[in-house]
């Protein structure tokens, strides 16, 4: 009976374990998000526009998601898509990159930000739209289909892909056994004067992630028997770097053989030329796509494109007349990975298979089309106010908007800051800016840039990028984000500018460039207004009256007065010990003297850190004593070779919020020791400050926290400076010089360079020469000091 009982309860173990290993399969597989094409199949006509759904099923807490759709290109080709109503449905801030597309594949994927969860559920994750091009079957194959939740963290999902069968389109009442005819789907359009011939640059206006692939469509529109053509599509090599080229579908629609020259890149324009071969069939009629560029954002900022010396001609070498060319922008916005916190962005790489497909090599025969004689003609220059695009639902006002400083004119004391508004009127939607300052930096020089309240009025989030700076140029650089709620409209300030007289004299503040976009990034018309002009005196006498004179009443005299103390703080703060290979961000130096009038820095350092991809901190000080001036980036957060990141900083009184993060795939982040930024104050008045450190943080690349401890320090301000007479800024100047005249690694793009007179890239390596030797010989300034002192007294 035992040994019965034993393989009976044998039996019933081994049951109950296959019943457990069931259910948990099961429910692994349930917990599985699907993503699939909706419909699975269908069958559409010839010649007509249809769409398919991306959907995803069972899914929990949904934070971002994408996907690469393939399909035959010689049976349906990609027209759009769009992100659809789940994502979002929790209430996160959406954020779809512009789709990357290729030969018989589209690639698309969203991200969200904010507080709430993600979407739990099924629901339409996106919506592609075809035209059916040409008869016989197509499959839409589903491939690289990415979820992850808010955090970043991957969610398991399994593709189901779907196919569509393309029917003959209706047949005519009489048959033309001639020569294929052109797709009767009306192609791109640019949205010039109907009848017109022109050419212009789709989409007018694109948002993309800094690192990531994009493409430059150049379309015509109103073409009468094409034959060939060449055009130059210049782009902003400070941002876009050239990738490849490869022809569009259109001049060889009507079934002429086409011969194309292979791409040529000069500075910053990329050129292209093709024919079409023999005496028929006709060339094609309409719309269409001439050419796909594809480019690589390279750095945050608003770049623009034109298309340049287009010449078009029919297939007898007559040119025809077009109007002028039609330009677009791009604005390219920091990748969404680096973000300190959680971090819920999908992978921000490009696609590693971005290189174009082989184009096919054609037998060039006897020609009977001559060849294009390549004669810019004087009317092609692009319009400055390429106003077109995608179509948005707001009515436009009359008249360009109009960029100006406030106030016009105003009057200044050496020594004393001073602001400039930046402002804009009469504009429609507003979803990024950049403007472009000069100044003479022998009478002022610029010190800090505040956004202003009107790009965010309508609830859109902001960011801007730290801004441009060279010894006489300022450019400053701002762009929303998402695709709701609308931009502002009307009037406001972009950003508000301080500036620090240095000398006596007059000099203008002009306003040099100005780009505005909406948040589709088309460019907007927009005219420059007046600059401001500053008139600097001498400032108030640089003794600045010793505050309360530091005389001592002898005797029980309890004098509540502040009687500030020459020479060292009373308690100087201590320098905090950490146990060997603390992860830390400190103050140095952790106490330090100057002289009221002085222009003093502390540095914000990081010990033993690994991977840093972003930090940010708080410094809080006493604005009686000392004022904020300036803060610049150190050299530490970029030394692995990641881009930089850094927004306006945030000062308000005693307080500074500043920090930066980092960009770039396959690159680890900054390890070891070494300076995080530089904060520039002035000694105000005698007396003494904290410099406070506090809500510290650091992430790695990815978003992750990394702990660390943070330590404080102070400054004493004596009235011993008070007698220095003239313009003598005493020894702080100097480290005054290094943060206000311009910050390290910063470099201008080559228009600004051209309006200078040098070349800014060149500068951009002395200037960190420069500013390594200034930082490098602050601890040994700050020792003079301290000798001379001792000295004098």
């Amino acid at each position: 009976m035992r040994a019965w009982q034993a393989i009976a309860l044998l039996c019933l173990t081994l049951l109950g374990v296959g019943l457990y290993l069931v259910v948990r399969l099961s429910l692994a597989s349930a917990q599985q998000g699907v993503v699939r094409v909706d419909p699975s199949t269908q069958a559409v006509a010839g010649g007509s526009q249809f769409s398919v759904r991306v959907m995803v099923d069972e899914v929990s807490n949904l934070g971002a998601y994408e996907f690469t759709l393939g399909f035959d290109p010689n049976v349906v080709t990609y027209v759009s898509v769009a992100n659809g109503p789940f994502l979002g449905s929790t209430g996160r801030t959406i954020f779809c990159p512009p789709a990357i597309t290729d030969v018989g594949s589209v690639r698309f994927g969203c991200a969200t930000m904010g507080m709430s969860p993600g979407a739990s559920g099924s629901g339409q994750l996106a919506e592609v739209i075809f035209n059916a091009a040409a008869q016989g079957a197509s499959a839409l194959d589903l491939t690289v289909v990415s979820l992850s939740d808010p955090l970043g963290s991957d969610i398991a999902a399994v593709p189901q892909s779907g196919s569509v069968t393309v029917a003959a389109g209706t047949p005519v009442a009489t048959p033309t056994p001639v020569v294929p005819t052109p797709s009767p789907t009306p192609g791109p359009s640019c949205g010039g004067t109907p009848g017109h011939m022109v050419a212009c640059i789709r989409p007018a206006g694109q948002t993309v992630f800094n690192g990531s692939n994009f493409n430059i469509d150049v379309v015509v529109n109103n073409a009468t028997n094409l034959g060939a053509y060449q055009f130059s599509l210049e782009f902003d090599a400070v941002i876009a770097a050239y990738v490849s080229a490869q022809r569009g579908p259109f001049l060889g629609s009507s079934g002429r053989t086409v011969d194309c020259d292979a791409p040529s890149l000069a500075g910053n324009a990329v050129s292209f030329v093709c024919r079409t071969l023999g005496s028929t069939p006709p060339g094609p009629d309409g719309n269409g796509l001439l050419a796909t560029i594809t480019f690589s954002a390279v750095r945050e900022g608003i770049g623009l494109m034109a298309v340049k010396d287009p010449v078009l001609t029919d297939i007898q070498a007559n040119i025809l007349p077009m109007d002028n060319p039609m330009g677009g922008s791009v604005v390219v916005v920091p990748a969404p990975t680096p973000t300190p916190g959680p971090s819920p962005t999908p992978t921000d790489t490009p696609t590693p298979t971005d290189t174009p497909p082989p184009t096919p090599t054609f037998t060039v025969g006897p020609s009977p089309t001559p060849t294009l004689t390549r004669t810019p003609r004087p009317t092609s220059t692009p319009s400055p106010t390429p106003t077109f695009g995608p179509t948005p639902t707001y009515t436009p006002t009359p008249g360009p908007a109009t960029v100006r400083a406030v106030p016009a004119s105003q009057e200044a004391s050496v020594g004393v800051p001073f602001t400039l508004d930046i402002v804009v009127d009469n504009v429609v939607n507003l979803g990024a800016f950049e403007f472009t300052l000069s100044i003479d930096p022998a009478v002022i020089q610029y010190v800090s840039a505040q956004l202003g309240a009107f790009p965010g009025s309508t609830g859109r989030p902001v960011d801007c990028l730290l801004p441009d700076r060279g010894a006489a140029i300022l450019r400053m650089v701002c762009m929303s984000r998402g695709s709701e709620p609308q931009g502002p409209s009307g009037s406001g300030v972009l950003g508000t500018l301080t500036f620090l007289p240095v000398n006596t004299g007059s000099t203008q503040v002009n306003i040099e460039e100005v780009i505005l976009t909406d948040p589709m990034a088309t460019m907007m018309d927009v005219v420059k207004g007046n600059g401001g002009s500053v008139t600097v005196g001498p400032g108030p006498t640089p003794t600045e009256t010793p505050l309360p004179t530091s005389t001592y009443t002898p005797g029980p005299s309890p004098t509540p007065t502040i009687t500030p103390t020459p020479g060292p703080p009373a308690s100087p703060t201590p320098v905090p010990t950490f146990a060997p290979g603390t992860t830390a961000m400190v103050i140095e130096p952790a106490a330090q003297d100057v002289l009221v009038g002085d222009y003093f820095t502390v540095d914000v350092m990081a010990y033993n850190v690994t991977n840093l991809g972003a930090y940010e901190f708080t410094i809080r000080s006493n604005p009686n004593v000392v004022t904020y001036a300036g803060v610049s980036n150190g050299w530490f957060l970029e030394s692995s070779g990641r881009s930089v990141f850094c927004p306006a900083p945030i000062a308000d009184g005693w307080v500074l919020r500043f920090g930066c993060v980092t960009s770039g795939s396959g690159t680890p982040g900054a390890s070891g020791s070494g300076q995080l930024a530089q904060v520039l104050f002035r000694a105000f008045a005698p007396g003494s400050s904290v410099i406070d450190l506090s809500a510290v943080a650091l992430a790695d690349p990815l978003g992750a926290t990394i702990n660390a401890a943070s330590a404080g320090g102070s400054v004493s301000v004596s009235a011993l400076g008070a007698a220095s007479g003239g313009s003598d800024f005493g020894p702080g100047f100097v480290a005054a010089a290094a943060v206000l005249a311009g910050t390290a690694g910063l470099l201008l793009r080559p228009a600004i360079a051209q309006t200078e007179g040098r070349d800014f890239r060149k500068m951009r390596r002395r200037w960190r020469l420069l500013s390594g030797s200034i930082w490098r010989g602050r601890r040994m300034l700050s020792r003079v000091k301290s000798l001379w002192r001792r000295i004098i007294r």
